[in-house]
């Protein structure tokens, strides 16, 4: 796009003449276009480059150090290589098997739980860390360039929301699979009359260790993206689910983890993808997308959320037979685990509440053709582009 040349013998027409001109030309090149870039196009930098998280004066974006960011990739893929290198050496193998591989394994083919579970969790961590950097940097951002987007901060909106669509959408089909196939679909009392759940299959086990890896590394995530207006409330959400997912699978009670994961995820990958079309200026069909969230939100979070959460409330202890500790049989689940479980539930609903907030002030904008906008982002106008159109 030409720039605007100042000459001090300009009229005062002739300069709004210009600014009119200038502000129709930066209009048309943030509009999507459907070509590729051409080879005069200046294509966005890797996003490890510094300027992403860096504002025009030199201070950073991110609350993470600037080293961790811009190196992610390449601190992430190096450990993940150090575990894979370490089985085929004899001395390391033993210490590198549980980051790689699930351990207890029984001879029924089940899998029980042990202190070996945090090195798989940690090592997930790490791949989860890898494979979010390398699948916006090398797909995501060629991807909304190629289709013109060239606003530095759309760019990387738009990045970080198709990695949670693709992780959101994967978790809730395999989430809905473990539901339909485990013997407690549609009936939440199911959820807890096989309790203590020590053990599950090598599919199950790999589901829900990965899913609180994913919930830790959100912690990372928070940290390296820039900050949000809804930052504290994210935290919250993390800590509670994390602790929900950690503390549901070490007290054996892992089924009902599944099913509020089921639940959760049908929505998140529904706003993702509303979020993806909102950068790509797809309109009114982004509008849609959003009025389909809002009611998978309200059915899934509020419906059917809050009977799990009455469930637990009203009658958990009648199904289990009692509150009470027994180690030798896995039954841990007495009065202050019970009341601790019911607090993370109802904290997780409020927070739920909150959010409903926020997602009935965006429905009236779209309702009064204003439009969905993102309520987490902070102002966009004044962010730079990531190529200009000649």
């Amino acid at each position: 796009m030409p720039s605007v040349v100042h000459d001090e013998n300009f009229n005062e027409m002739s300069a709004e003449s210009g600014l009119r001109k200038r502000k129709s030309a930066v209009e048309r090149s943030e509009k999507p276009s459907f070509r590729k870039s051409s080879k005069n196009d200046n294509c966005a930098p890797s996003l490890s480059d510094p300027s992403w998280y860096l504002t025009p004066d030199g201070k950073k974006k991110v609350a993470a150090p600037l080293f961790f960011v811009i190196w992610q990739k390449e601190i992430s893929l190096a450990a993940i290589l150090s575990f894979i290198i370490a089985m085929f050496i004899p001395g390391l193998r033993d210490f590198a098997r549980p980051f790689l591989f699930l351990s207890y394994e029984r001879p029924d083919g089940l899998y029980g739980k042990g202190i070996k579970d945090v090195a798989f969790t940690t090592y997930w961590i790490i791949l989860f860390t890898y494979a979010r950097a390398a699948f916006m940097d090398y797909i995501c951002r060629p991807f909304i360039v190629w289709y013109g987007v060239r606003r530095r901060k759309t760019v990387v909106r738009f990045c970080e929301q198709a990695w949670c669509f693709v992780y959101y959408f994967t978790s809730w089909l395999l989430s809905l699979y473990l539901y339909r196939t485990g013997g407690y679909w549609a009936d939440e009392r199911l959820l807890f009359v096989d309790y203590p759940q020590r053990f599950n299959t090598a599919l199950f086990k790999w589901y829900y260790l990965t899913q609180l890896s994913f919930w830790l590394q959100q912690f990372v995530v928070l940290h390296i993206e820039e900050r949000r207006a809804d930052h504290w409330q994210m935290f919250g959400h993390h800590v509670i689910t994390s602790s929900l997912v950690g503390l549901s699978y070490l007290f054996n009670i892992t089924h009902v983890g599944n099913a509020i994961l089921y639940l959760f995820d049908f929505s998140d990958f529904i706003l993702s993808g509303s979020k993806m079309m909102k950068y790509m200026n797809f309109g009114r069909i982004c509008d849609y997308a959003f009025v389909s969230f809002m009611l998978s939100w309200v059915y899934t979070r509020h419906y059917l959320y809050s009977r799990i959460v009455s469930v637990v409330i009203h009658h958990l202890p009648t199904i289990i037979g009692g509150l009470r500790l027994d180690l030798a049989s896995g039954f841990l689940f007495n009065r202050p685990i019970y009341y601790n479980f019911i607090f993370l539930l109802v904290f997780l609903q409020v927070l739920v509440y909150l959010w409903f907030a926020m997602i009935v002030k965006v429905a009236f904008r779209v309702v009064t053709g204003a439009g969905a906008v993102d309520s987490r982002s902070d102002d966009e106008g004044g962010d730079q582009k990531t190529a200009q159109s000649p």
